[in-house]
């Protein structure tokens, strides 16, 4: 049971979530819709981009307006290119 409800939760908080593009993703999308492309510049071991994150990006409210105004694009200095 208790598998069930960690499952719908983090099923639930993925709604409110970004959805990141690739940078060749962005480029493509820019060129139907004419939005901004919002590069996210992280790495994996700072805990700011981790505050960030979970406060700031994971907000429902916060989420939609950037998904409205930008293409969002993560990128990680530690494993992308």
């Amino acid at each position: 049971m208790s598998r069930v409800f960690l499952l719908s939760l983090v099923s639930l908080s993925s709604l409110f979530a970004l959805e990141y593009h690739s940078y060749d993703e962005a480029l493509k999308l820019q060129k139907k819709n004419s939005k901004t492309i919002m590069i996210d510049v992280v790495r994996d071991d700072c805990h700011y981009c981790e505050d960030m994150d979970r406060e700031v990006l994971q907000d429902a409210q916060m989420s939609k307006y950037l998904t409205s105004k930008f293409i969002p694009v993560k990128l990680n200095l530690d494993r992308d290119e």
